[in-house]
């Protein structure tokens, strides 16, 4: 069924950016290539959306996912 091919694709798509959000998100925190940026989360948005184009909420999701994973910060829906 052609509706259901394309429910699939435009979910496949969406766990790709979302992927790939993270991925950044994680690299901007932990790798070399951000070693002279500071380490905040309003940083990291405006680095990665500059780089990557990807949406804002899903960019601003990744990156607070990101953050209490490695600073140890509870999360709050009211911060995502």
């Amino acid at each position: 069924n052609v509706v259901n091919r394309h429910k699939a694709y435009c979910e496949e798509l969406m766990l790709k950016k979302l992927h790939r959000a993270q991925s950044s998100a994680l690299d901007f925190f932990l790798g070399e290539k951000y070693n002279r940026e500071r380490k905040s989360r309003k940083q990291a948005y405006r680095t990665l959306r500059a780089e990557t184009g990807l949406p804002k909420q899903i960019l601003k999701r990744a990156i607070q996912t990101a953050y209490a994973a490695l600073y140890d910060v509870k999360i709050s829906e009211a911060k995502i």
